[in-house]
Protein backbone atom coordinates (compact mmCIF):
# COMPACT_ATOMS: atom_id res chain seq x y z
CA UNK A 1 0.00 0.00 0.00
CA UNK A 2 0.91 3.61 -0.64
CA UNK A 3 2.18 6.03 1.75
CA UNK A 4 0.07 9.21 1.54
CA UNK A 5 2.03 12.15 1.71
CA UNK A 6 0.98 15.38 3.59
CA UNK A 7 1.94 18.65 3.53
CA UNK A 8 2.30 20.53 6.61
CA UNK A 9 1.22 24.13 7.15
CA UNK A 10 1.79 25.97 10.09
CA UNK A 11 3.38 28.92 11.02
CA UNK A 12 4.47 27.97 14.62
CA UNK A 13 7.54 25.58 13.98
CA UNK A 14 7.19 24.01 17.14
CA UNK A 15 3.43 22.87 16.04
CA UNK A 16 4.68 21.99 12.76
CA UNK A 17 7.54 19.80 13.91
CA UNK A 18 4.94 18.40 16.87
CA UNK A 19 2.33 17.44 13.87
CA UNK A 20 4.96 16.39 11.86
CA UNK A 21 6.24 13.76 14.43
CA UNK A 22 2.60 12.60 14.97
CA UNK A 23 2.42 11.88 11.30
CA UNK A 24 5.26 9.96 10.41
CA UNK A 25 4.04 7.71 14.16
CA UNK A 26 1.14 7.14 11.84
CA UNK A 27 3.02 6.06 8.54
CA UNK A 28 2.23 9.33 6.83
CA UNK A 29 5.05 10.41 4.66
CA UNK A 30 5.25 14.20 5.51
CA UNK A 31 6.21 16.15 2.16
CA UNK A 32 7.55 19.05 4.11
CA UNK A 33 6.34 22.06 6.51
CA UNK A 34 5.61 25.30 4.67
CA UNK A 35 4.92 28.73 7.09
CA UNK A 36 2.25 30.16 4.76
CA UNK A 37 -0.72 29.06 2.58
CA UNK A 38 1.26 30.80 -0.71
CA UNK A 39 4.45 28.97 0.35
CA UNK A 40 2.34 25.69 0.37
CA UNK A 41 1.05 26.85 -2.96
CA UNK A 42 4.68 27.14 -4.99
CA UNK A 43 5.47 23.31 -2.88
CA UNK A 44 3.13 21.79 -4.57
CA UNK A 45 3.19 23.75 -7.94
CA UNK A 46 6.77 22.29 -7.77
CA UNK A 47 6.17 18.61 -6.62
CA UNK A 48 3.31 18.48 -9.93
CA UNK A 49 5.87 19.47 -12.41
Amino acid sequence: MTKTNVLIVEDEIIVAKNIEAMLKVLDYDVAGVCISGEQAIKVVAKKKT
